[in-house]
This record gives structure tokens, C-alpha cells and sequence, in this order.
């Protein structure tokens, strides 16, 4: 994507898994520096090897500790790859796709931040926008949890999401929180377009962000579960919200 700005100060960093790295190396082959690799040959090795050399990037044999120091993590797939920071996109890139868009408000659970990434890459969002402070970035376990998809979707983060919902309102969006209670269902409210869609993280949405929201929307439940998994929620939403403006 166009008009990018680096957030991230510092060098390079890791990443790892085996979706992420495929992914980074076919869309920014460019920010990535090093492949490492380990355990036995086989074709999604080697296919993932081919991928690298295609564009110049140095692949290295690792074994399991090397891995596991570099990802921090047991779950690197084999695979982990040295690659230059992540540049986050300004908000006037996902505002002006005239699609909808997720903000994500003080979510620090990686794997559902990376979930809803991925859905909102899947369901054809605009961009997804969080804040800078009280929040996960875009972290190495943020890419592995959305298989690369931060690649195929503006990741914008702000200082103040309040006014980034003011200046989208002015843009000609509608804002709609999505409560776990106490508000009507979201399956019965007309959904204007274009949408901005807000989603709480562990914590709820903060209060001055509810009360820029136009709107506010439930997803009913029927059993004994208190709640849905913040990731589960938002894909349910989204493509809610992709479902309605297809219809009409």
C-alpha cells in the first residue's frame, strides 16, 4: 500500500510461522532480511527456501534452538525470518477506501488482535485502526495469528481514537459500537454505510470512544455463555456488516 509511515523505532526484528513469512515474502519481499529454517526437508520447506532465493533473500539452516530464541516462541513452524520493522499505515489511507473499517480499542491479547486482522483482510474491511498507547502493535505473534494478513489491509495506529472517530464521522461515516449487553441486536438495526465498526478489547471500549459512536449493537446469545471470544464477536460483525451492505 501507498502513503505508509514507519512507527516502529529501531532495526530489524523477527518474525515467524510459516503462513507469515510466506506471506510477507510474496507481498514486501523487501522488508525481509534473512530466512532461518529447520527440521527435515520437505516440499513446504523447500518451497518456502524457493520463494526466499526468488527474491534475493539469504536462507540460512537453523535448528530448534536457534528458532526458539529468535521467535521467543515454540510455535515458529520451522521457520523464522529476520525483516524490517512494520510500517503502519495513517488512517486517511483505510477513510479514504470509502470500505468499512474495525477499530480495535485496548485489545492486548495477540492472538485475537491477529484473528481480527485477519477476518477484516478476509472481509474485504478497509483498514483496521488502534491506539497507540494500551494496546498491542503488530507484533510477531500478531502476524503468525493472522497468517501474514497484515500484508493485505491497513493497520493504522493512532494517538487519540475519539478524534479519528471524529474525522471519520466528518469523512461521511456512520459509528457503531458493538456492546456485549444492553443494546439492541445487531441482526435487527439498519446498518448505515459506510461503517465504522468499534470493538472493545479485554477491557470494553473506553468511555469517550462509546460516546463518539452513533450506534450501539449486540450479538444475542441463546445459551449459557456469558460472552464470545472478542475475536469471535468481531468476524460474527463483520461479515454482518459486509452481509448487509451486499444486500442493499
Amino acid at each position: 500500500m501507498n502513503d505508509r509511515r514507519p512507527v516502529n523505532a529501531g532495526g530489524e526484528r523477527w518474525i515467524y510461522g510459516t503462513h507469515a513469512i510466506e506471506r510477507r515474502l510474496t507481498v514486501d519481499p523487501a522488508s525481509v532480511r534473512t530466512l532461518y529454517l529447520g527440521g527435515r526437508s520437505s516440499r513446504r520447506r523447500r518451497e518456502l527456501a524457493d520463494l526466499a532465493r526468488r527474491h534475493r533473500v539469504a536462507v540460512r539452516d537453523a535448528d530448534d534452538q536457534t528458532l526458539r530464541k529468535h521467535a521467543r516462541s515454540d510455535a515458529h513452524q520451522g521457520a523464522v525470518a529476520m525483516v524490517t520493522p512494520f510500517d503502519y499505515d495513517r488512517p486517511e489511507v483505510a477513510i479514504a477506501s470509502g470500505k468499512s473499517i474495525l477499530v480495535v480499542d485496548q485489545m492486548n491479547d495477540p492472538q485475537n488482535f491477529g484473528a481480527l486482522i485477519r477476518t477484516a483482510a478476509a472481509a474485504g474491511f478497509g483498514g483496521v485502526i488502534v491506539p497507540e498507547r494500551g494496546a498491542t502493535g503488530v507484533t510477531a505473534a500478531v502476524e503468525k495469528a493472522a497468517a501474514g494478513a497484515v500484508n493485505d489491509i491497513a493497520v493504522c495506529r493512532v494517538v487519540n481514537v475519539a478524534r479519528c472517530l471524529d474525522e471519520m464521522a466528518a469523512a461521511g461515516y456512520w459509528r457503531l459500537a458493538l456492546s456485549p449487553r444492553d443494546a439492541p441486536s445487531l441482526f435487527e438495526i439498519e446498518i448505515p454505510t459506510p461503517v465504522v465498526l468499534v470493538l472493545g478489547g479485554e477491557t470494553g471500549i473506553r468511555r469517550l470512544v462509546a460516546e463518539r459512536c452513533d450506534l450501539k449493537a449486540t450479538i444475542p446469545q441463546f445459551g449459557p455463555v456469558e460472552s464470545l471470544n472478542a475475536s469471535v464477536a468481531g468476524a460474527v460483525a463483520m461479515y454482518e456488516v459486509v452481509r448487509r451492505a451486499a444486500a442493499g
